[in-house]
């Protein structure tokens, strides 16, 4: 029977045991590939090195190979299917982890929904309110932040919900640092007002969208490494401008390489593409260490794929970052304050006076420009995985 491969694995068809159909298990074992060695290698014409068949699952009693690290009990302790009761686990026995799932992707939350769910809405508020006070957030950005954090909690669980904090902690300090100087620079542009509802969602919106998709194909890795992605992006757009503006340099456009004054849309420089780099890399690093911590306090096994998530969020950050650059160079509206003899990305200058468009669209603004370069971060991520899990994974 073949098998064929979703996002570097392989999608089983039929379960040796139940005989039913089993689309969320990174690999199961069938009458025709459970003498198969593992795809990578057989590309590649090596021998296959699996001697023992992993342990049973114990919520489907059926057989299990593949991808996973094992963290658990050693194969000659492992149960036989039918040696627990019908009713599944129980408590301390050993199970696969994939991102905060089973085996066949069902959901691993069980109790803690509730305190997660809490966790989320708590630092949602409490966050939300310093930012608030100040001066980082409006009310309204307040309020989204809140139930952005009380969604990636809920969805996700903890791994997925802290990431979401991840970005918005490192971007929040990157905004607070030397804001005078940033302020002088950036004057009337969107990086100097507070952050509103629509700032909140047009950087995390297509990441939340992701976390609700969670639940309908939990487990599946590329979807956690898309998530990432999503979440590089506004990271990058944070970090790059923070550190760029203190380059001793001017920076340039993308598209004409004509110098420029710091912080014109479209405009990059060395410092602070090293900076976008750094702020998508911890996006991943940050992913990878929540599920091994994840992994060893629930005595799990997490998919070894998981170890090229900094460098898929890496790739998909730097991509939504380069995006972004290009819009906001090419497409994205740009106004001129006639009082200020100044350019901005906002149709009323800070002054109070309405600016006049030079150029660009004018319903293209920064927002749509953070939710754009989202998409195309977390296409980029999960493509890099599925690329990387099953070219590079060797050992």
């Amino acid at each position: 029977m073949a098998r064929s491969v979703v996002l570097g694995y392989h999608r089983p068809r039929i379960c040796r045991k139940c005989r039913s159909f089993r689309i969320h298990c990174p690999r199961v074992w069938t009458s025709a590939s459970q003498n198969a060695p593992p795809l990578s290698r057989a590309r590649r014409g090596w021998p296959n090195r699996t001697q023992n068949k992993p342990p049973p699952c114990f919520e489907h009693r059926c057989v299990h190979a593949g991808n996973q690290r094992r963290l658990g009990f050693p194969p000659s302790s492992a149960p036989t299917p039918g040696s627990l009761p019908a009713g599944g686990r129980e408590p301390g026995d050993s199970a696969y982890l994939v991102v905060g799932s089973c085996c066949h992707g069902e959901p691993m939350m069980g109790r803690g929904v509730a305190w997660e769910c809490g966790l989320g809405l708590g630092l949602g508020i409490v966050i939300g309110w310093l930012g608030y006070r100040r001066g980082l957030l409006s009310l309204s950005g307040t309020v989204g932040l809140a139930f952005t954090s009380l969604l990636g909690f809920s969805a996700g669980g903890w791994v997925w919900g802290s990431l979401f904090w991840v970005v918005l902690v490192s971007s929040g300090l990157w905004l607070r640092f030397r804001r005078s100087h940033k302020d002088a620079l950036l004057d009337g542009t969107s990086e100097t007002v507070a952050r509103d509802w629509l700032r909140i969602v047009a950087g995390t919106g297509w990441a939340s969208a992701l976390a609700l998709l969670h639940l309908l194909a939990p487990g599946v890795a590329g979807m956690f490494a898309a998530f990432l992605g999503a979440l590089a992006p506004p990271n990058a757009d944070i970090w790059a401008p923070a550190r760029g503006m203190r380059s001793p340099r001017a920076p340039r456009l993308v598209i004409t390489r004509r110098r420029v004054a710091a912080g014109t849309p479209g405009a990059i420089s060395t410092l602070g593409t090293v900076a976008s780099l750094a702020g998508a890399w911890l996006v991943g690093f940050m992913a990878l260490l929540f599920v091994m911590i994840q992994a060893q306090s629930r005595d799990m096994v997490w998919d070894r794929a998981l170890v090229w998530l900094p460098v898929a969020a890496t790739a998909g950050g730097m991509a939504g970052s380069l995006v972004d650059s290009f819009l906001g160079a090419t497409a994205q509206g740009i106004y001129y304050c006639e009082g200020c003899k100044t350019e901005t990305d906002q149709r009323v200058h800070s002054c109070g006076e309405v600016a006049r468009q030079v150029r660009g669209w004018a319903w293209l603004t920064n927002d749509g420009i953070d939710l754009v370069s989202s998409i195309v971060g977390a296409a980029v991520a999960a493509g890099s995985l599925s690329w990387l899990a099953e070219t590079r994974m060797w050992w």
